[in-house]
């Protein structure tokens, strides 16, 4: 009867021991595919909290250059507010009467040694040259660039311009000091340089 009571026992604890372990091998199973999901959330919500982050930087760096354009263009006398309402009647010129349609800046010739132009370019003196003048749209930035480079007519291009900082520094590269902002209009270039960029 003690054999029998020994051979029981034995086989009850083989019983319930063997199953255990395949238990425990199919709850370390699912133990591992739990981390790997929670692994794989974290990922996905630190992906997310750094587009987040950059997407707060990007509204950041806009707000910035919104703010700088409202103070370099100020609203001007007697302009609405409310959006839509104008101020006078809409076919009255008379207001508009002593008013220039464009001004001409010239500034006085600096005193500087011309660039190096290998038979390629001509310096342009204190004037606006001529053929800027028929462009047209020249003219609206001419005066501006001048105070930060030099305008030169090349044969290939015509008149072009060049920053004042290439000649100080040859390894002067555009788009190098600023940085890319994304807004509603895509990726605009933002400068530091004291001129701006038109594409």
């Amino acid at each position: 009867m003690m054999k029998r009571f020994l051979f029981l026992s034995l086989a009850l604890v083989g019983g319930c021991v063997l199953p255990a372990c395949d238990f425990a091998k199919f709850s370390a199973d699912v133990e591992t595919s739990k981390l790997k999901e929670k692994v794989a959330e974290l990922e996905k919500e630190r992906e997310d909290a750094a587009l987040d982050a950059e997407l707060e930087e990007a509204r950041r760096q806009l707000e910035i250059a919104l703010t700088a354009l409202e103070v370099e263009i100020p609203d001007a006398g007697g302009a609405s507010d409310e959006v839509g309402v104008l101020d006078a009647e809409p076919n009255d010129s008379a207001d508009f009467a002593n008013v220039p349609r464009a001004i001409v800046v010239e500034e006085p010739p600096r005193e500087v040694e011309p660039l190096p132009d290998d038979g390629q370019a001509v310096a342009i003196q204190d004037a606006v040259p001529a053929a800027l003048l028929d462009a047209g749209d020249h003219q609206i930035f001419f005066a501006e660039l001048s105070r930060f480079g030099e305008w030169f007519e090349t044969r290939e291009y015509g008149f072009v311009w060049q920053p004042t900082e290439l000649r100080t520094d040859p390894a002067w590269r555009p788009y190098t000091r600023g940085r890319w902002v994304n807004s509603d209009q895509g990726w605009t270039w933002l400068s530091d340089e004291p001129f701006g960029w038109a594409a």
